[in-house]
């Protein structure tokens, strides 16, 4: 009996020892459920943010791209826009170089037609001169016969020399005359040259002025592309990193 006691007592404390350790099994598998519990939630969160990183990266991946693409075409249009502003640029140059030689060639123009208006004017003092002779010789002549009238039969010889000299007075008279309405309308066409040529030069140089100013600007805005092309290679280039990266 008291064997069978013991054996009932320590029964009793095995099954109560069992059942405390299967309580406590229990309890800690509860608990590691309901961590599990959690942290299936949680991961199936961070599932959820990741997938909404990696399609925000894909839109940023697109947008990039799409950035890239436009900043490459602005590179070429930027290159093929400096090109045009260059082939601007010498050809103002050039035009610059003609219009110089145009200004020249008319200084020398200028002053040939001012050599022109000189020796016209040179002329028409020797005309005078020569219309003054005549006119001169014109009254000696009268004289002559005058006096040959009054010498009678002794002064016939020199009434012809008279009327000779005479004549010739006259046609040296008629040709200074005509001459002289040469020189004048010679320095009449000449003085329409030389207005029309300073109008020219006015207006070559009006213009090569203005073709400098175009040439600066032309210059500058070579310079400005250029600063241009070399800030949007930086960007294009940039973008390809940024593009990789985001890759």
């Amino acid at each position: 009996s008291n064997a069978i006691n013991k054996l009932i007592e320590r029964l009793e404390t095995e099954t109560m020892s069992n059942l405390d350790r299967m309580v406590d099994l229990s309890i800690n598998a509860s608990e590691t459920t309901m961590l599990s519990a959690r942290m299936m939630a949680r991961l199936q969160k961070m599932d959820q943010r990741s997938q909404t990183i990696a399609t925000g990266a894909e839109q940023l991946h697109a947008a990039i791209a799409s950035i890239y693409q436009s900043g490459v075409s602005i590179v070429d249009d930027v290159s093929n826009t400096r090109e045009t502003v260059m082939l601007s640029y010498s050809a103002a140059t050039q035009t610059v170089d003609t219009m110089d030689k145009i200004t020249f060639a008319v200084d020398q123009t200028m002053v040939k037609v001012r050599s022109l208006e000189t020796l016209s004017r040179e002329i028409a003092n020797v005309a005078e001169t020569i219309k003054s002779i005549a006119f001169q010789t014109n009254l000696l002549s009268l004289n002559a016969n005058v006096e040959a009238a009054k010498a009678g039969d002794a002064g016939r010889g020199f009434a012809v020399v008279a009327k000779e000299v005479g004549v010739l007075a006259r046609r040296s008279g008629e040709a200074t005359k005509a001459i002289d309405e040469m020189v004048k309308s010679t320095q009449t066409e000449i003085a329409q040259i030389v207005e029309s040529m300073t109008e020219s030069s006015e207006a070559v140089i009006n213009g090569q002025q203005s073709i400098k100013i175009l040439e600066k600007s032309m210059r500058d805005a070579q310079e400005k592309i250029e600063h241009v092309q070399q800030s949007a290679n930086q960007i294009s280039h940039t973008l390809h990193e940024q593009n990789s990266a985001v890759s």
